[in-house]
């Protein structure tokens, strides 16, 4: 029987369909008898669901630069 902590490991290869029979057995049972797997899986689809999203999106030069700036103000001084 697989441990939450497997779950941290396996959850990704999960979701892209890369798990052996026996691996992907044992992940579906645990998420059966465990609401925080299924509730982590569910965050981490969406999180590589939102990153796909993401990749696409292209940024101006400079643009980076100024959102970092404004996040991290301090980051480029040198106090």
């Amino acid at each position: 029987m697989l441990k939450c902590r497997d779950m941290l490991e396996l959850g990704t290869a999960y979701l892209d369909d890369g798990l052996n029979r026996p691996e992907l057995w044992a992940v579906r049972m645990h998420l059966l008898i465990c609401p925080n797997c299924r509730a982590y899986i569910q965050k981490l689809k969406l999180t590589v669901n939102t990153v796909g999203e993401l990749e696409s999106y292209r940024t101006r030069e400079g643009e980076v630069e100024l959102i970092l700036g404004r996040v991290f103000p301090q980051a480029g001084r040198a106090d």
